[in-house]
């Protein structure tokens, strides 16, 4: 359990606070500490959110948005934690320790004592086993964030003694530990009385969740809002300052966030967009921080007709306005992209600077065979998740016209639609707006999930076998600087196959009262809420 690299470190500390009439903040302050006279309040603690989740079962959803309200109910084995000194450390929630073997491949936890589900029934290293192997057996989303040759085989989870539990996969995997700050508990009895038809439970655990968490939630009003109240017999206790209840509410329009927060009737908003941040920082009681994070914001091509042609791909990254993106839709406060990878990555290796060259498009079209452009494609965008999306798009559609490339802008209205969107076969050659933020320090995260052949959130049809094979050899590799070497020949790849524009890497803003006490920022885990249970609300500004 010792600090993160100094990667982390470092994006825990970049980062700007201001408040009331853009005065900077201090640091204490800024993320919540306990202030003089600061009193907690029996009123709910309201994040305004603009997507709604998907479902609550974390063996079948675990986007941003999933997660959210799981994380007030449901709790992992561990769980990051920013410390006084703004370095970051895995700590243990649901485990108290644990350890590997000396080539990554045999994991042994020793759970917590005295846990119980919100139904009673214990926690323990029979319910730590089933968990796994509903996770894998599901063989979803987030059980991918493993590489399946490493998952365990039959017989690889075994509950040792009653708080033991011991894990060994088929092949080491070096960042295994790290994968697991996000993967939660759910009660076992809870989901096999719901089972149908040997589903795991599935049905219901998208809409119901049982978990050893802080909350309990109360009632899902689909499209409005998911409230959670604390639950009574929590083993950490409820001594210090905690909400008493919490209210997720899916607001989609960027004004009404903006209404909400200035008013005071939401604590936290997700999130006002870049064009009002200095005037919303004026707002007396209203806190803007701004994070360095590991956010990358793609425009993927899907690998059909035209686009199957690397060269067709280099054209459309040498045909979109960066400087429009970067410093005219965000102000200048993101920064250029220069690899697959986040700069953040411990194995960040920066390639040659992509720049928007029209000449050099339309001569890789002509070698392509499409000098006059001729054809047409479609941009698919989340606006609903991406404040920026609706003009990245538009910046695109506005470079492809003098190509002769035609383009329509379809904004899909939900995250799940948007998937299915793009993952119909027939699609044709699009782009499709994405952004990728690493869970954990570790190229691993972005890289399998995203460009290995069967990732599990390659939706843009990507293949190749070579880099296949480095992805996975990387994976199981301990040796760091070994794996470095290994991560710097696959970001090259990557960089010169053009599989999507790489066009900006974003800073993350946060927006709140500073009425709202507890709230810590998690630089890689900016894809779940902060630490529900720390966080408290006042009624007036301390």
């Amino acid at each position: 359990m010792a600090k993160r690299n100094i990667g982390i470190m470092l994006l825990a500390c970049a980062m700007v606070v201001l408040g009331p009439g853009g005065k900077a903040l201090d640091w204490d302050l800024a993320q919540g500490a306990e202030s003089p006279g600061a009193k907690a309040s029996s009123r709910p603690m309201v994040w305004a959110v603009k997507t709604e989740a998907r479902g609550l079962d974390p063996h079948q959803f675990d986007y941003d948005y999933d997660q959210k309200p799981q994380r007030a109910s449901l709790e992992p084995l561990m769980e990051y934690k920013v410390m006084p000194d703004r370095s970051v450390k895995i700590v243990g929630v649901l485990a108290e320790s644990w350890k590997g073997s000396a080539d990554a491949k045999v994991w042994t936890f020793q759970l917590r004592k005295g846990v119980k589900f919100h139904d009673n029934t214990p926690w323990n290293a029979q319910a730590a086993k089933w968990n796994f192997e509903r996770l894998f057996a599901l063989n979803k989303v987030p059980a991918t964030r493993i590489p399946q040759n490493a998952w365990p085989e039959k017989g690889g989870i075994e509950a040792v003694d009653d708080l033991t539990l011991r894990i060994t996969l088929k092949n080491p995997f070096a960042p295994f530990i790290e994968t697991l700050v996000k993967k939660y508990m759910i009660s076992p009895a809870a989901a096999k009385a719901n089972e149908k038809n040997n589903d795991w439970g599935q049905a219901w655990c998208s809409e119901n969740m049982v978990g050893t968490g802080p909350y309990l939630m109360e009632k899902w009003v689909k499209g409005q809002y998911v409230s959670f109240k604390q639950y009574p017999a929590y083993w950490g206790g409820w001594a210090g300052k905690h909400a008493q209840r919490i209210i997720l509410r899916y607001v989609p329009e960027a004004a009404t966030h903006r209404l909400l927060l200035t008013k005071g009737d939401v604590d936290l908003s997700e999130k006002i967009e870049l064009d009002d941040l200095d005037q919303i920082a004026k707002v007396p009681g209203v806190v803007v921080e701004q994070h360095r994070v590991p956010r990358l914001i793609h425009l993927y091509m899907i690998q059909q007709g035209p686009f199957r042609d690397v060269r067709v791909r280099e054209a459309m990254a040498h045909a979109f306005d960066y400087g429009a993106f970067i410093n005219g839709v965000w102000k200048g406060r993101a920064s250029k992209p220069l690899s697959p990878l986040p700069s953040a990555i411990w194995a960040f290796t920066p390639q040659p600077e992509i720049k928007q060259d029209l000449n050099m498009a339309k001569k890789l079209l002509a070698e392509a065979g499409y000098a006059q452009g001729g054809f047409t494609v479609t941009i698919y965008i989340l606006s609903s998740y991406g404040w920026f999306q609706p003009r990245e798009a538009q910046i695109l559609q506005a470079n492809l016209k003098p190509l002769g490339i035609e383009s329509k802008i379809q904004d899909i209205p939900d995250a799940g639609a948007f998937v299915s969107a793009i993952k119909k076969p027939d699609v044709g050659p699009a782009f499709y707006a994405w952004t990728f933020a690493n869970a954990y320090d570790d190229p691993e995260d972005n890289l399998r999930r995203t460009y290995r052949s069967d990732g599990s959130l390659n939706f843009f049809g990507y293949k190749n076998p070579q880099l296949d094979e480095l992805i996975d050899k990387g994976a199981i590799i301990i040796d760091q600087k070994e794996r470095m070497g290994i991560y710097k020949e696959i970001q090259k790849r990557v960089w010169e196959d053009y599989p999507g524009l790489f066009t900006a890497e974003e800073q993350w803003f946060i927006t709140r009262r500073d009425t709202l006490h507890g709230y810590d920022f998690y630089p890689f885990v900016i894809n779940m809420s902060p630490n529900w249970y720390l966080m408290w609300v006042s009624d007036k500004t301390p």
